[in-house]
């Protein structure tokens, strides 16, 4: 949730450079990854599956329980979502680099000589 904030920004930004302050941008950002650097602590908290793993990992146990093969496919489809996200981001930021780079040319045509 923490991320949702810099991608609509990111993504405005993509199709409309001026319409977010930098201040915003940066705010948000940092949102994100002060989100994520939290995140290990609150699933520590909350989730028995990952402090299962956790515990597994640190006696270097690395045999898959029930719950940990059942949770794998929410793992999957995690990264689904993450990689369309990030093609997602990407052609967005494509589309603004070449409506900017349409937009140099445009004027650079309109100078005089």
């Amino acid at each position: 949730m923490c991320w949702a904030p810099f991608f609509t920004v990111y993504l405005t930004g993509a199709f409309c450079p001026n319409c977010t302050s930098q201040v915003v941008f940066h705010v948000f950002f940092w949102l994100g990854y002060c989100n994520s650097a939290v995140n290990p602590f609150i699933y520590g908290l909350c989730s028995r599956d990952f402090r299962y793993a956790f515990y597994s990992f640190l006696r270097c146990d690395f045999s898959r329980s029930r719950s940990a093969l059942a949770s794998q496919a929410n793992g999957r489809m995690m990264g689904v979502l993450q990689t369309m996200t990030m093609q997602i981001v990407a052609r967005a930021a494509s589309v603004a680099a070449s409506n900017t780079a349409g937009a140099a040319t445009a004027a650079d045509a309109q100078t005089p000589a």
